[in-house]
This record gives structure tokens, sequence and C-alpha cells, in this order.
């Protein structure tokens, strides 16, 4: 179904014992062409979802250090289900177990998705509770592996 006119709306009332209503309009309906889209619109709703994904894996492994002596989990599998649910997990992600009395938290990756060459961008959670979309090229290069350290 496509909405092909549009019209203000003067009042609306009921109709009959239907349970359904009429509406009034004030004018006659006008006739609307087509609606331009975002561009790129799938990919920047995909990068959307994705730091929304991260941000709530960093949410749940803050509650899962809170219950565990502020250990984070050995594996992202230990926050399902009480802190996470499964089907978040569904993307590949990559996580690297922050140290318990880690510094500069604002810079310590905790997860991030796997890098994919069709996207330009990632999603990176950290462990100060942030997310954010970076660049796959600039990841790489600022990016400590072995610590999970951002160089800004």
């Amino acid at each position: 179904m496509a909405i092909t006119h549009i019209a203000p709306v003067k009042s609306i009332e009921p109709w009959k014992d239907s349970g359904k209503y009429v509406l009034n309009f004030s004018e006659p309906a006008r006739e609307i062409g087509p609606v331009k889209l975002v561009q790129k619109g799938r990919v920047k709703a995909q990068n959307m979802q994705a730091a929304n994904v991260v941000r709530q894996i960093v949410v749940g492994g803050f509650m899962y250090a809170n219950d565990h002596g502020g250990e984070w989990p050995q594996k992202l599998d230990e926050l399902v289900p009480m802190y996470v649910k499964q089907d978040l997990l569904q993307t590949p992600f990559i996580y690297l177990r922050p140290a318990k009395q880690a510094k500069n938290t604002q810079n310590v990756v905790v997860v991030h998705e796997k890098i994919d060459p069709q996207r330009p961008q990632i999603a990176v959670g950290f462990l100060d509770g942030h997310a954010e979309l970076v660049n796959v090229d600039q990841f790489q290069t600022k990016v400590d592996q072995a610590t999970g350290v951002f160089r800004r």
C-alpha cells in the first residue's frame, strides 16, 4: 500500500456503533510525489542498529561484572540469557575481555563488529559504556589488538 494523497483533518467522528471512525477533511486532498529516500539509508540503518547492539552488549558486560566481583566474562556467551538476549549475538563480534582495573576506559575497546569489507564503518563498544561507528581503516591502524586500546 502506498500513500498517494494528503489532506489536513478537520475532525474525527465515530461511525455508527461499528468501532470505526470517519475522517472529515478541511480541504481537498492533494497528490504527493515520490518520497526521496535517505542516501545510503540501508547502510546507515545497519550501522545504527549495530552500534545499539554493541552498546547493549557493553551494558550487559557491566551488569555481569557487577555480579561477579568486577570480572568481565571470559566469553560473550556467558552474558546469555541473564544479561543480553541470545539474538543480539547473532552478528559476529570480536570480544576483548578488559582487565579488572583498566585505565583510560574511554579508549579501551571491549567489543567490535567483525570487519566487513562491504561496510566502511564498524560498531565499536568501549569500556566507559559508549559505542561509536569507526572507519575500518582508522580502526585497524589505531587499535592495539593485544590490549584493546584505541589510540585517538
